[in-house]
């Protein structure tokens, strides 16, 4: 572990500060874990042990889904060089000034590997973290990380502010800032132009909806990976809205609650309201 900084502007990030506290300072901890770079192993058992020893209510699969929300919030960068598994803290050094004597990284850049998936098979997000992902990127500072051979170029990565969709209509706006946290809860990659469609023919979309959506899509990720090893076809994420699946979803739970529940599952219902109430809280403008 490094010394670092820390500024004041940290503690009024509307991004940190409406996700789990232990996000924000798991996300502190990684820059004492980096190296001068920004750089570190991903390794999610050996970062709860240095950032989280005495934490027994964080586990493992904790930290994973902890990591897995930095990315798709733009935080961090989780990528793959061979076998070996890193993780970036995007714009590391601007903010902050390594001393001069600490040893150059040995782990080599993200625009040197491919970008890993944020969950291994069986590794599932704490459904707690749903909400980080409804926060649209205008809020998230710094998000456009740049390898160096692009940067020492002055090469802009930004998104378009619109989708034009397959049907040649534009999606903008608030649709455009929830349609980009369905997709990434459904992490499903493939026919995005027609995923926008069905999700513009969505009728009355209100923040609670789309909690509930984003939440029922991110357990069908999850899902996912098991139904490929059966070998099984997964819903594409068009078919799915069209279908509007979260509503069987919602069906499933009614069912589950009626049976006696676990520990286990009073602390997922529990995430998962709290998840529908911070995002009913983020899309009205309220920290």
């Amino acid at each position: 572990m490094r010394a670092r900084n820390i500024k004041p502007g940290f503690f009024l990030n509307e991004t940190l500060g409406t996700a789990d506290p232990y996000l924000a300072l798991l996300f502190a901890g990684l820059w004492c874990m980096a190296d001068r770079e920004g750089r570190l192993e991903d390794r999610p058992r050996r970062i709860k042990a240095e950032i989280f020893p005495y934490r027994e209510t964080v586990d493992v699969q904790d930290i994973n889904g902890y990591l897995t929300a930095m990315s798709r919030m733009e935080l961090v960068i989780r990528y793959a060089v061979g076998e070996k598994h890193y993780i970036e803290i995007v714009n590391f050094k601007k903010h902050q000034n390594p001393h001069h004597t600490e040893k150059k990284s040995l782990i080599p850049p993200s625009c040197q590997g491919t970008v890993d998936s944020p969950l291994s098979p069986g590794e599932y997000p704490a459904d707690s973290l749903i909400p980080d992902s409804l926060i649209p990127d205008s809020l998230i500072p710094d998000s456009k990380p740049l390898c160096p051979s692009a940067d020492e170029q002055g090469v802009e990565n930004a998104e378009p502010e619109f989708i034009l969709t397959k049907k040649k209509r534009k999606l903008t706006g608030k649709r455009l800032a929830t349609f980009k946290a369905f997709w990434a809860a459904f992490n499903y990659k493939a026919s995005r132009a027609e995923a926008a469609d069905a999700w513009m023919d969505v009728p009355m979309m209100t923040d609670t909806l789309i909690a509930e959506i984003v939440a029922a899509a991110s357990r069908e990720a999850s899902r996912r990976p098991s139904l490929l090893a059966q070998g099984k076809t997964p819903k594409m994420a068009q078919g799915w809205i069209a279908g509007r699946r979260w509503e069987d979803e919602n069906q499933a739970q009614v069912v589950t609650l009626s049976a006696p529940m676990s520990k286990a599952q009073q602390r997922t219902e529990a995430n998962k309201e709290n998840a529908r109430q911070a995002a009913e809280r983020i899309f009205n403008g309220k920290n």
